[in-house]
């Protein structure tokens, strides 16, 4: 998600991808007009004039990214630069551009020429954002599970941002907020995906490592967020898992409901048949019963 304050710009993934706005206080959407048949936004420029976008083929993990005049015009190619889904941010002060490709994290000119690369990781990165006074980027790292890590815009300063600590695990798509005084990410600290936030450090609080401090408990499992230009909400991506254990009758020639139709995935029976088990929805609870579903 990116907003300009009064719109949000969201991807809505279908049969193709594309970019949709709508108003920051609701209503109905209303899509952005490329040429590409997959668009995603990544990005919007500190003046809002543009979207930082790419377009994927087929299903390539590295994408060219674009500049997309907004509200309206055609999208501006940023140099040669090909970079991992998700991983393009501006600068505050629009000279630079982060991006990742591969292991590697690069800083370039805002239109993506002379790229030098700032470090190498240990995993993929995504999910680029630098900090209020541009003087650092964060960004999300996945190697089995996700981890946020941030590096000084010099390249030096590299850091996870917690490491093993609080019970945190599948950390991932930072924020600041508009006066950099909180960061705002994503956590699963159980089978739920939770919003967090820590303050940041300042003034003779600076000694002090902050507490991360949960935001949400479910029921909604969250994936994105983005904060309002005023910094007075938050637009979170939130969802909550469904499913319904079905069966197929062969003498109806229709799918009847199994087990009462519990909210239930992921069935596998025991090698004689006599058990079954299932992950239930929305809690992600292992369950186990006999075939006819007593015990």
């Amino acid at each position: 998600m990116a907003t300009d304050g009064s719109r949000l710009y969201i991807d809505e993934q279908g049969a193709n991808d594309r970019i949709v706005q709508i108003s920051t206080s609701g209503g109905d959407l209303s899509p952005i007009v490329t040429p590409f048949a997959n668009a995603s936004a990544i990005d919007i420029s500190s003046d809002y004039t543009h979207l930082l976008m790419a377009n994927q083929v087929a299903t390539e993990d590295e994408v060219p990214l674009w500049s997309l005049p907004l509200p309206s015009g055609a999208p501006r190619r940023l140099a040669e630069v090909i970079a991992n889904h998700s991983s393009g941010t501006w600068s505050p002060d629009r000279q630079h551009l982060a991006f990742a490709r591969g292991s590697d994290l690069y800083l370039a000119n805002a239109d993506g020429t002379e790229p030098h690369k700032l470090v190498a990781v240990s995993g993929s990165p995504w999910l680029l954002r630098f900090s209020p006074d541009g003087s650092r980027v964060r960004f999300s790292v996945f190697k089995a599970e996700n981890s946020l890590w941030e590096v000084r815009t010099d390249g030096t300063g590299l850091r996870a941002l917690f490491p093993g600590e609080n019970g945190l695990h599948d950390t991932y798509g930072g924020h600041w907020s508009a006066d950099g005084r909180y960061f705002f990410f994503i956590s699963s600290g159980n089978s739920l995906r939770n919003v967090w936030a820590i303050r940041e450090p300042s003034g003779w609080l600076r000694w002090r490592s902050p507490l991360p401090i949960q935001l949400t408990a479910g029921p909604l499992s969250f994936d994105f967020l983005i904060p309002s230009s005023d910094g007075k909400k938050l637009f979170v991506d939130a969802a909550q898992g469904r499913a319904e254990l079905v069966i197929y009758d062969s003498k109806s020639h229709r799918f009847v409901p199994f087990l009462s139709g519990i909210s239930a995935g992921e069935l596998d029976y025991s090698r004689d048949g006599k058990w079954i088990a299932y992950v239930t929805y929305p809690d992600h609870t292992l369950g186990r019963s006999r075939a006819d579903g007593t015990d």
